[in-house]
């Protein structure tokens, strides 16, 4: 059994006038295509899938470094053999990843905002760098199966103007062998 499984999450959302209404944020998912193990992200059988962060208003990210409220994605991975005990789940880098922050960069025309990613802990998660790789990122197998908490939210680069925001990354999740 190959002991990674790879996939990629693509994130979208809006960042709105001051005026204009607020809709919540949800999850829109690609339906499912086989990759030997039992893969999903957010309920759905497939190891791509899609976050949506709904939509934000540009006050609320006026300022540097604000965030909106994070939405909350799944990594769930099935038929796993018993003899892996651990997982970890690695953001890459990319073309889509600010290799200073670790978020993701937005490919659409609202400005100055980025994706952040965050740990099921709520810490922030620098896609791209080794810093995921801590102790606290290890996932236990249990019964054949991982579950992994993330989210992420939109954080201001700088004064945020109206439009669309989308990204996306890569990600792979590794599969270990650790001593009691």
């Amino acid at each position: 059994m190959n002991n990674t499984v790879n996939g990629t999450i693509n994130f979208s959302g809006q960042i709105v006038a001051q005026s204009m209404g607020i809709e919540e944020g949800g999850i829109i998912l690609q339906r499912p295509r086989n990759a030997g193990l039992t893969v999903s992200v957010n309920g759905s059988e497939t190891q791509n899938g899609y976050v949506q962060l709904g939509a934000v208003s540009e006050v609320q990210l006026a300022n540097p470094g604000a965030q909106a409220q994070a939405t909350r994605f799944d990594i769930r991975v099935a038929g796993i053999s018993e003899q892996y005990t651990h997982a970890l789940v690695f953001f890459e880098g990319g073309a889509t990843v600010d290799v200073v922050t670790g978020g993701l960069i937005n490919m659409a025309e609202a400005g100055n905002v980025q994706i952040q990613l965050r740990n099921q802990q709520g810490d922030i998660v620098q896609a791209g760098s080794n810093s995921q790789l801590v102790s606290s990122a290890f996932v236990p197998v249990m019964d054949g199966e991982v579950y992994a908490s993330f989210a992420a939210n939109f954080c201001s680069t700088g004064r945020a103007t109206p439009g669309n925001v989308a990204s996306k990354v890569d990600y792979t999740l590794y599969l270990f062998e650790l001593a009691a």
